[in-house]
């Protein structure tokens, strides 16, 4: 009687784990699948510019990737900068989309980056009257 109960106790305890495990697992999907979805959803808020246009008229640039963890993390921060930025100084608003494959791999999309001395992504890049601001990934982090 005492083993049964030991055992029973020992198969609840393994269920009750691999329920848990389960429900983590799915917490860690659920995360990046939001995090997916909200970044989707923020960036319709912007002009969508390809990067080969960066440059061409004045406005505020959100270069951002949805490869890139830290770009899916601050997309509203980076968003509402290019937004104030833009509202300041009366120009466009633009989210600059980035296939991260082609960010490390293209060397055309590498000299535009090298001549606006951008080193990381997420990024703001604040051009007017052929002045360029740059409003680094750790300015961002700090909104």
């Amino acid at each position: 009687m005492k083993n049964k109960k030991i055992l029973k106790a020992v198969y609840l305890v393994v269920i009750v784990l691999a329920i848990f495990k389960l429900f983590k697992l799915n917490i860690s999907n659920y995360e990046q699948f939001y995090q997916i979805s909200n970044y989707e959803i923020k960036k319709r808020q912007l002009n969508k510019i390809e990067w080969k246009d960066i440059g061409k008229k004045d406005g505020v640039y959100l270069l951002t990737s949805k490869g890139c963890p830290y770009c899916l993390r601050y997309i509203s921060r980076g968003i509402d900068i290019v937004k104030k930025e833009s509202e300041e100084h009366d120009l466009s608003k633009n989210i600059v989309d980035l296939d991260i494959d082609e960010y490390f791999n293209n060397a055309d999309l590498n000299k535009i980056l090298e001549y606006y001395s951008i080193n990381t992504i997420p990024c703001i890049l604040e051009i007017k009257n052929n002045e360029v601001k740059l409003i680094e990934f750790e300015e961002i982090k700090k909104y």
